[in-house]
């Protein structure tokens, strides 16, 4: 199910708890709930409660006139249902459910045909001599100084359900000489890349899955950066 989006959607509720929103009608010079999204349909809910201090970010679905609350993104509770005290409370679409924290958890669900103008994505850095065990939920870009003579990655927290992609940077430090082993379900064009290990020099890995991590391919970019 697509998750909907609405203009000037704002609406009261008197739900006490950590209930499903009983929604109570617009408020003047706003649309509601049904008028935009309606019966059935998904959309990332902004609630504050009458106090003046609590809030909570997160997926609902529209059944008659409540708005469950389904899914969580941030609360001002530790992340938890905000316990609503008695009151009037207000509750509006937000598109972007996270702008209080900077973050959204959209777990999975279709972002259909945005225009991207200008993004970043975070990289994950690790220095250890140990095994790197590299979470696909926690991010898409990992950078790895090898400083293990062999360097084995694991590869964790696959999404399922969807295709996953990131990118690998592997770095040798200032001895070199270090070996990269990956998982043995990664199937290379030809074979396994043949990585430069003098000192400092870096390769560029992408992995691809379409079956939750079962089986990846792996695309060599260049084993000789410096």
């Amino acid at each position: 199910m697509a998750v909907k989006d609405g203009i000037r959607v704002r609406e009261l509720t008197q739900t006490v708890g950590v209930g499903d929103l009983t929604l109570m009608g617009t408020v003047a010079g706003y649309n509601t709930f049904e008028s935009e999204i309606g019966q059935g349909s998904e959309c990332f809910y902004q609630l504050f409660d009458a106090n003046g201090t609590d809030w909570e970010l997160g997926l609902g679905t529209l059944v008659g006139t409540t708005l469950t609350r389904s899914g969580i993104s941030r609360t001002s509770q530790q992340d938890t249902h905000i316990v609503l005290t008695a009151g009037t409370h207000t509750v509006l679409i937000g598109a972007v459910a996270g702008f209080a924290t900077g973050e959204v958890d959209y777990r999975y669900l279709p972002l259909k045909h945005p225009t991207l103008e200008g993004y970043a994505e975070k990289v994950l850095a690790f220095n250890s001599t140990s095994t790197i065990n590299l979470d696909i939920k926690a991010s898409n870009m990992f950078h790895i100084t090898m400083v293990g003579q062999t360097q084995r990655v694991n590869f964790i927290n696959v999404p399922q359900g969807v295709a996953s992609k990131f990118t690998m940077i592997i770095t040798q430090d200032s001895l070199g000489g270090h070996t990269l082993i990956t998982p043995s379900n990664v199937k290379w064009d030809v074979t396994h890349p043949s990585i430069n290990t003098s000192p400092y020099h870096s390769a560029i890995l992408t992995f691809i899955t379409t079956n939750g991590g079962s089986s990846w391919f792996g695309i060599e970019h260049g084993t000789g950066y410096i």
